[in-house]
Protein backbone atom coordinates (compact mmCIF):
# COMPACT_ATOMS: atom_id res chain seq x y z
CA UNK A 1 0.00 0.00 0.00
CA UNK A 2 1.20 3.46 -0.82
CA UNK A 3 1.10 6.44 1.50
CA UNK A 4 -1.84 7.84 -0.51
CA UNK A 5 -3.69 4.52 -0.12
CA UNK A 6 -3.16 4.58 3.65
CA UNK A 7 -4.30 8.19 3.88
CA UNK A 8 -7.42 7.39 1.88
CA UNK A 9 -8.18 4.34 4.02
CA UNK A 10 -7.70 6.35 7.20
CA UNK A 11 -10.07 9.06 5.95
CA UNK A 12 -12.71 6.49 5.02
CA UNK A 13 -12.52 4.80 8.42
CA UNK A 14 -12.74 8.20 10.13
CA UNK A 15 -15.85 9.04 8.11
CA UNK A 16 -17.47 5.73 9.00
CA UNK A 17 -16.68 6.27 12.68
CA UNK A 18 -18.22 9.75 12.74
CA UNK A 19 -21.30 8.55 10.87
CA UNK A 20 -21.72 5.73 13.35
CA UNK A 21 -21.38 8.08 16.34
CA UNK A 22 -24.00 10.45 14.94
CA UNK A 23 -26.39 7.61 14.14
CA UNK A 24 -26.09 6.10 17.61
CA UNK A 25 -26.56 9.50 19.25
CA UNK A 26 -29.71 10.16 17.21
CA UNK A 27 -31.12 6.74 18.08
CA UNK A 28 -30.42 7.42 21.74
CA UNK A 29 -32.00 10.89 21.64
CA UNK A 30 -35.11 9.42 19.99
CA UNK A 31 -35.31 6.72 22.67
CA UNK A 32 -34.76 3.87 20.24
CA UNK A 33 -31.73 2.57 22.12
CA UNK A 34 -30.56 2.69 25.72
CA UNK A 35 -27.34 4.68 25.31
CA UNK A 36 -25.61 3.79 28.59
CA UNK A 37 -26.40 0.11 28.10
CA UNK A 38 -25.14 0.22 24.50
CA UNK A 39 -21.92 2.03 25.51
CA UNK A 40 -21.38 -0.49 28.30
CA UNK A 41 -21.73 -3.35 25.84
CA UNK A 42 -19.22 -1.68 23.52
CA UNK A 43 -16.75 -1.26 26.38
CA UNK A 44 -17.10 -4.88 27.43
CA UNK A 45 -16.65 -6.10 23.87
CA UNK A 46 -13.63 -3.86 23.27
CA UNK A 47 -11.89 -4.91 26.48
CA UNK A 48 -12.67 -8.56 25.80
CA UNK A 49 -11.24 -8.20 22.30
CA UNK A 50 -8.05 -6.74 23.73
CA UNK A 51 -7.68 -9.50 26.32
CA UNK A 52 -8.63 -12.50 24.22
CA UNK A 53 -7.53 -11.55 20.74
CA UNK A 54 -4.25 -9.66 21.13
CA UNK A 55 -3.82 -9.35 17.38
CA UNK A 56 -6.98 -7.20 17.48
CA UNK A 57 -5.75 -4.93 20.31
CA UNK A 58 -6.19 -1.83 18.18
CA UNK A 59 -9.76 -2.61 17.13
CA UNK A 60 -10.74 -3.25 20.75
CA UNK A 61 -9.23 0.09 21.72
CA UNK A 62 -11.08 1.89 18.95
CA UNK A 63 -14.40 0.39 20.09
CA UNK A 64 -13.69 1.52 23.67
CA UNK A 65 -12.80 4.99 22.40
CA UNK A 66 -16.06 5.22 20.45
CA UNK A 67 -17.99 4.18 23.57
CA UNK A 68 -16.17 6.89 25.56
CA UNK A 69 -17.08 9.48 22.94
CA UNK A 70 -20.74 8.42 23.09
CA UNK A 71 -20.66 8.74 26.88
CA UNK A 72 -19.04 12.19 26.65
CA UNK A 73 -21.64 13.38 24.14
CA UNK A 74 -24.42 12.11 26.40
CA UNK A 75 -22.92 13.99 29.35
CA UNK A 76 -22.72 17.21 27.30
CA UNK A 77 -26.33 16.85 26.17
CA UNK A 78 -27.45 16.35 29.78
CA UNK A 79 -25.50 19.42 30.92
CA UNK A 80 -27.15 21.55 28.22
CA UNK A 81 -30.65 20.83 29.50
Amino acid sequence: MTEDDLTSLSARIDGIGHTLLHLIAELEIEGVIDGPRFSGALHRWGLDRQRNAPHYWTSGGVVCELADRLDDARSRRSAER
